[in-house]
């Protein structure tokens, strides 16, 4: 929501002030806003002339922490927040202010805003091959006849050009038709014959124009990578690479000028058009010959090599497939003032957007496309052909879709195999095989309708949740994750040792269901961040964690595994635990282990329920100096209530636990409308979802466990009729209630709303037909519920 005193209005697709010498506000009513940009500009009272007056930026989060910056026109400042750290704060608001009133009073302007979640994605810039086109400063890439330069970028043509008057397209090109230029890249369409889909590069001095054309073709739908370099020497040598292989190499005899007065365009060839119709990323400039090794090897990493880097753009300012009308710029990495400026653009949509960038598709459903991985529709068959190793792996993102059948962790039937999650890959699960971003990824069904299962079991014999049965033949590791590895979304099932296994790596696994393993997952020495995690059956451990490097678990439920919920050994790091339930388990909650760790540490536990296990809730086997923090925690064997927490022997009330001898998955752990863990937790720094995506907060204080109650405690009224008209803004009906209406609902009510443990919402119009009212709506019973 954006508001300002005296109003705002649109000027020249930036917000405004209305009134001069007054202040934008912009609150967001989400929870996943981790970065905002824009360019500050003041205005006179008129709007039609820039000032010089610097406007002042205030970012306030969640958690109450506040950042401020400054820009204008003046001063060229793009500004921009980006949260890091803390994964449970976000941006609450922005305020936009002069820092002092200005004289000429002015107005407050915004344009180029972008606001989003900063999780890392690949975002690509679509042109549409008609009218649109990026103009970056001319100083870019303006390298004069003498010296050495590498140009690079990512390109994946449309087969079809619209632009079809000459035989190129044009999609990197440092020339508006006029003198010189230091280099272009160009597509050949389809009116070029049997050169259709080749590359063509070439400079110009006004006499010599050396050029070198691909033997190699781009128009197969797929993501291609392009570099041209300029080397020194005698004589100078100008070589082409696609996908990192050598396509030619020739002499560079350009003696005079090269360099001109011509913006750097993406997409066009200045006044003369020649449209390129398809997408493009990370576009990088050095001021340095790459040689043919380092081409190679860099082409797929995410963060560009900064030695001698000149200017590079990513597109990430923008989101994919969203409504981006408001960004009129693509940002350089370290330089605002090399910004390229936004020409024609829809902004909005599938086409002449941003638009999600290199990705790898999986989707085992049988008969579909060629099985390259480009795109759903030719997605690889098998997770194997997406794991492909490189020098970089964090450029192409995998995403898999459920499929028919779970995905088997070798096609071999060898037990060594394993779903080998290299080091830099982010990989996601949970898709229905439609989706244009991982933004329209449904988390809701991820673990129902969307699950993706990654399975161990080889023979396809296993019995569930029985660990005797036929397991000698399933995979020893169901998945290996590598180091700085992103893993979300999936279900892991039979592990003959272990479901997910890590050594010595830094990862984050989210999302996640790992069920019916030998040890659900097994942590040796890495530091990780394990979140939204349902850890349920696993025959042993459902975590073991040895030498941990940081542990952080937060919004799990960890229940029904054999032995421990969590096995944790203290020798670098404590141990962190947020908002988990940890329940039933075979024998401790938590068994805890650090009599031989050279460092005190301290556990910290809160907001978590830790209740029916067999054994205890913890077990500590510490040196003196190592302590356990619980704040605002229900722990089983636990009889201090400081600090918020519930004595140990409460009852949770659980919706349906299943007993702690029993190895399972089915059981409910989300709490009763009468259980004293509701509004029990603490706020501060805590995942503003809860485990089923549901808010957090729901009565203004978080509850403890993995799951929010998301009803008002029922009050027993009852049966009510309404005769009237239904005219105020909510009706709140209680339980055991039947709420009758001889009307129809009138503008302005919007809807009738139970909160109780059972909801319903009726909109404006609902009619039940064929009785004598408009509606008749029920709540049940009371879940039966006793402290």
């Amino acid at each position: 929501m954006v508001s300002a005193t005296g109003g705002i209005k649109n000027i020249l697709n930036a917000i405004s002030t209305n009134t001069t010498n007054t202040s934008i506000s912009i609150k967001f009513n989400g929870n996943n806003v981790r970065k905002f940009s824009c360019q500050p500009v003041a205005l006179n009272a008129g709007g039609i002339n820039v000032t010089l007056d610097d406007i002042q930026l205030t970012a306030t989060t969640n958690l109450g922490n506040t950042a401020t910056q400054t820009g204008g026109f003046n001063s060229g400042a793009f500004v921009g927040f980006n949260v890091t750290g803390n994964e449970n704060e976000y941006i609450v608001s922005i305020t936009a202010a002069f820092p002092t009133a200005p004289s000429p009073a002015a107005l407050v302007s915004l344009a180029g805003i972008m606001a989003g979640d900063n999780t890392p994605q690949n975002v690509a810039l679509h042109l549409d091959g008609v009218n649109d086109y990026v103009s970056i400063p001319n100083n870019v890439g303006n390298f004069a006849a003498n010296q050495e330069f590498t140009v690079t970028c990512w390109v994946k043509p449309d087969a079809t050009q619209t632009d079809i008057g000459q035989q190129d397209n044009d999609f990197l090109e440092k020339w508006d038709g006029t003198g010189g230029y230091p280099f272009v890249m160009r597509y050949l369409n389809q009116t070029a014959g049997a050169n259709n889909g080749k590359v063509q590069i070439a400079r110009y001095d006004g006499t010599n124009g050396p050029n070198i054309m691909s033997t190699a073709k781009i128009n197969d739908g797929q993501w291609h990578h392009v570099a041209m370099t300029v080397a020194s020497g005698s004589p100078k040598t100008m070589s082409l690479y696609i996908d990192g292989i050598l396509q030619g190499s020739t002499t560079d005899n350009t003696n005079a000028t090269t360099t001109n007065n011509s913006p750097l365009y993406i997409g066009v060839r200045g006044v003369q058009g020649r449209y390129f119709k398809g997408e493009i990323d990370e576009v990088r400039i050095w001021n340095v010959a790459k040689t043919a090794t380092q081409i190679a090897d860099e082409r797929f990493c995410k963060t560009p090599n900064s030695t001698n880097l000149q200017a590079a753009y990513n597109f990430s300012n923008g989101v994919p497939h969203g409504t981006n009308t408001l960004i009129s710029q693509i940002n350089e990495a370290s330089n605002s003032a090399n910004n390229g400026t936004l020409n024609n653009f829809a902004k909005t949509g599938d086409a002449s957007n941003f638009v999600t960038g290199q990705v790898k598709y999986v989707n085992n459903t049988p008969n579909i496309g060629n099985k390259n991985g480009s795109s759903w529709a030719n997605a690889f068959s098998s997770l194997q052909s997406a794991l492909t190793a490189n020098t970089c792996n964090d450029l192409f993102e995998i995403y898999v879709a459920k499929g028919t059948s779970a995905y088997k962790s070798s096609t071999t039937n060898d037990i060594n195999d394993n779903f080998n999650i290299l080091s830099g890959m982010r990989i996601y699960g949970g898709f229905a095989g439609t989706e244009k971003s991982i933004n329209e990824r449904n988390l809701a069904l991820i673990n129902s309708t969307n699950e993706t299962t990654l399975s161990g079991d080889l023979g396809s014999n296993d019995t569930p949740f029985v660990s005797t049965s036929n397991r000698n033949d399933n995979s020893f590791f169901v998945v290996n994750i590598g180091n700085d590895v992103v893993f979300d979304g999936f279900k892991v099932i039979g592990g003959r040792h272990a479901g997910i296994y890590s050594n010595s790596v830094t990862c984050k696994i989210n999302n996640c269901r790992i069920a019916d393993n030998e040890v659900g997952l097994n942590f040796r020495d890495s530091r990780k961040i394990v979140a939204n995690c349902i850890i349920t059956g696993n025959n042993g451990h459902g975590i073991y964690d040895d030498l941990g490097e940081t542990s952080n678990y937060q919004n799990c439920l960890i229940a029904n595994n054999g032995h421990h919920g969590i096995s944790f050994i203290n020798y670098y790091s404590d141990l962190n635990i947020i908002n988990c339930t940890i329940a039933s388990n075979g024998s401790n909650g938590i068994s805890i282990t650090a009599d031989f760790s050279p460092t005190p540490f301290v556990n910290k536990i809160k907001n978590t329920i830790i209740k029916d296990n067999a054994n205890g809730g913890i077990s500590n086997t510490m040196q003196a100096a190592t302590t356990n923090t619980f704040t605002n925690s229900l722990i089983q064997g636990e009889t201090g209530t400081a600090n918020g927490n519930l004595v140990g022997t409460t009852n949770p009330q659980f919706v349906s636990p299943v007993a702690n001898t029993v190895k399972s998955d089915a059981g409910n752990y989300r709490l009763k409308w009468c259980s004293k863990a509701i509004g029990a937790g603490d706020n501060a720094g805590i995942n503003p979802l809860d485990l089923d995506r549901n808010p957090r907060n729901f009565n203004g204080t978080a509850d403890m466990g993995a799951y929010e109650f998301l009803g008002n405690t029922p009050s027993q009224v009852n049966n009510s009729s309404i005769t009237g008209t239904i005219d105020s803004p909510t009706y709140a009906g209680g339980a055991i209630q039947t709420i009758t209406s001889t009307a129809k609902i009138l503008a302005p009510a919007g809807a009738i709303d139970f909160k109780a443990p059972n909801s319903i919402t009726l909109n404006p119009g609902f009619e039940a037909r064929g009785m004598d009212k408009y509606f008749e709506a029920k709540i049940g019973a009371n879940v039966a519920c006793s402290n």
